[in-house]
């Protein structure tokens, strides 16, 4: 650039690319916005910064048209010093980069730290080989590319830098570092003190199970596995608690073996229960064990001969509340009002261990308008299938979750032959709700009212004996 000139935006572009050239640093879009910004204090926009390149003389933009910051200025004629650009040398040797020496001092530089954080991925790394290049007389003396290469390798092979929140700092502050320490440990990591955690390998693989069976396709994609089980299960996954510092590494540990991969591997990577895949209702009555009166390894519910409910076809005149309830839950030899009493009545089928024909899951909701809406669950749908269909059909998709782990734990917590009348909050407004007590006679207990700030007056029935 001539000296008389007057310095102008295009000049002073100019002469930062040039610059760029000699000191063997390619001048990417983000390199030459932070020096920029380094000279005059004014960050340009991308657009701002594309017009300046095609308004310098001997310089265009490389590729032509980019809408973002990765394009690089070009020169029409580049310095006589110009030698090449070190970061296009594709899988250099450190040491071809700079001499053993001067590695010690890198490794000297960056273990105390020091330099601006930055959480910009485009010129975290600008930033600490320009801070680099202040430390020492012997890094000063090598030129800005070749220290930009330096801190790639001391992040990505040498492990003398790490992330922390989106910046560079030094490898034993990292979050990768902190990983490796708590999986050698046994620690969980990122979990705070009032936060429950998931502790042992079988509190693990019964998670899984659980959220496996709330899905609808009975398998979770690996990316949601931790989301799932804070906002499912109100329990932290960390897989530093099991010695491992990654979760795909977690998920493929031997002792997880009674789950498998399922998806595309690239782009929906999924886990699931290895072979046949039982139902939430199967897997409810195994976990009860003995205490609801199958025997190990026993499944009744898998036989479709022993569903005590497929064989109930009495039928009663719709109504509302107790009616409904009472006529799909009464056996079919009862001949209640509506019932079709020449029909000769069937056997009821044998009830099989922990179950009775005369559980009956009914919920009733009230929305937000003061409309009553009724979830009817079939003995052979699953809950989170139920809840889905609920949500779907009064337009209320983002409280599916909710209705689900309710339905799940109201499942979980029922005693057999006891009417059960309980109450979850949906939607916020304030209204009067009724609990009631329904048994077989269509008797009711006094009813109690309290006024308070609800929406769904959510009712789990179940028909005492």
């Amino acid at each position: 650039m001539d000296e008389e000139s007057p310095l102008t935006p295009q000049g002073l572009l100019r002469w930062i690319v040039c610059s760029l050239y000699v000191d063997e640093a390619i001048p990417r879009g983000a390199v030459l916005q932070w020096y920029w910004q380094l000279l005059t204090g004014v960050k340009l926009t991308q657009q701002q910064l594309v017009a300046l390149i095609e308004s310098t003389p001997g310089v265009f933009l490389d590729p032509p048209g980019s809408r973002r910051l990765n394009f690089r200025a070009v020169l029409e004629v580049p310095p006589p010093s110009f030698r090449g650009f070190v970061q296009e040398e594709e899988n250099a040797n450190p040491e071809d980069i700079v001499a053993p020496d001067v590695w010690e001092e890198v490794r000297r530089c960056l273990a105390k730290g020091g330099w601006p954080k930055c959480t910009d991925s485009g010129v975290r790394n600008v930033s600490v080989a320009a801070w680099l290049q202040d430390q020492s007389e012997i890094l000063s003396e090598i030129t800005f590319g070749r220290l930009l290469q330096v801190v790639m390798i001391s992040a990505n092979k040498s492990k003398l830098l790490g992330l922390r929140d989106g910046a560079l700092v030094p490898y034993k502050e990292s979050e990768e570092y902190e990983r490796f320490s708590n999986a050698e440990a046994g620690k969980p990591t990122g979990v705070k003190s009032n936060e429950s955690f998931i502790e042992t390998w079988e509190d693990l693989r019964d998670c899984l199970r659980k959220l496996i069976y709330m899905s609808p396709r009975q398998e979770i994609e690996i990316s949601q596995v931790k989301l799932q089980c804070r906002s499912k299960l109100r329990k932290e996954l960390s897989e530093t608690v099991f010695g491992h510092h990654s979760l795909s590494r977690l998920l493929e540990d031997e002792r997880l073996s009674d789950f498998e991969r399922t998806g595309d591997p690239t782009t929906r990577p999924c886990i699931t229960l290895r072979g046949s895949r039982v139902t939430a209702k199967a897997y409810e009555l195994k976990s009860k064990g003995t205490a609801s009166g199958a025997g190990e390894g026993e499944d009744p519910w898998t036989d479709p001969s022993k569903d005590p409910w497929s064989g109930a076809k009495g039928k009663g005149k719709d109504g509302k509340g107790a009616k409904n309830m009472l006529a799909k839950a009464l056996p079919a030899n009862s001949a209640g009002k509506g019932a079709k009493v020449n029909e000769p009545a069937k056997a009821p089928a044998k009830d099989p261990p922990g179950k009775s024909d005369k559980d009956f899951m009914e919920a009733e909701i009230l929305l937000a308008e003061g409309k009553k809406a009724t979830l009817k669950i079939p003995s052979k749908e699953q809950l989170i299938e139920a809840a889905e269909r609920f949500c779907k059909e009064q337009g209320v998709e983002e409280h599916q979750s909710q209705l689900s782990a309710w339905l799940e734990k109201q499942a979980e917590s029922k005693q057999d032959n006891v009417t059960l009348t309980a109450v979850h909050v949906f939607w916020f407004v304030t209204l009067d709700f009724r609990t009631r007590q329904i048994g077989p006679s269509r008797q009711h207990s006094p009813t109690v009212s309290t006024r308070r700030n609800v929406v769904g007056d959510m009712k789990m029935i179940t028909d005492g004996a």
